[in-house]
């Protein structure tokens, strides 16, 4: 099986405070890119750029809500700002609700999808 090879490259990963967010920045980081990493979790997202700084690469962590515009128009500003280029984005952040399709209100399939189709 080949073995992904990211050195020298930038990964970008939205909603890496936890889970396959998390483990697919650390994934990205043993395979030797630098990250930038964003989630609504800081406390996560620190542990989660912690995990990265140990395994020897860099990283720009932002506390970045993902379903703003404004935000996330100032965050890709940064970025651009700090970093060469962006080689792999992994727009990963999602949400969801544990109600009924038909009793959802229009407002929650709103945030749902600014989150999950955008971020």
């Amino acid at each position: 099986m080949a073995t992904l090879d990211l050195a020298g490259k930038t990964a970008l990963v939205t909603g890496a405070a936890s889970g396959i967010g998390r483990a697919s920045a650390l994934a990205f980081a043993r395979a030797g890119a630098d990250l930038v990493v964003c989630d609504l979790n800081e406390a996560g997202l620190e542990e989660t750029a912690g995990m990265i700084r140990g395994l020897g690469r860099g990283v720009l962590a932002r506390r970045v809500d993902v379903a703003s515009r404004e935000a996330m128009g100032a965050f890709a500003a940064e970025v651009h700002r700090e970093r060469e280029a962006v080689d792999v984005l992994m727009n990963n952040a999602g949400v969801g609700l544990g109600a009924r399709f038909l009793e959802t209100p229009l407002e929650d399939w709103e945030w749902i999808l600014s989150i999950n189709l955008w971020g």
